[in-house]
């Protein structure tokens, strides 16, 4: 009885490889900013209004 061990081959991905990984992490980022700019002008327009 032979004892050996058989060897996988790697399948290869039939997708290329997405180099633009960071521009997803990007536009996120982005995104966020964005969005805390309008809560923060939106706190500014309610502090102006009950001031006034």
């Amino acid at each position: 009885m032979a004892l050996y061990k058989r060897r996988r081959r790697r399948r290869e991905s039939d997708e290329p490889i997405n180099h633009d990984r960071w521009l997803v992490s990007y536009a996120d980022f982005i995104t966020l900013l964005f969005a805390f700019f309008v809560v923060m002008y939106a706190i500014l327009r309610l502090a102006r209004a009950s001031t006034a």
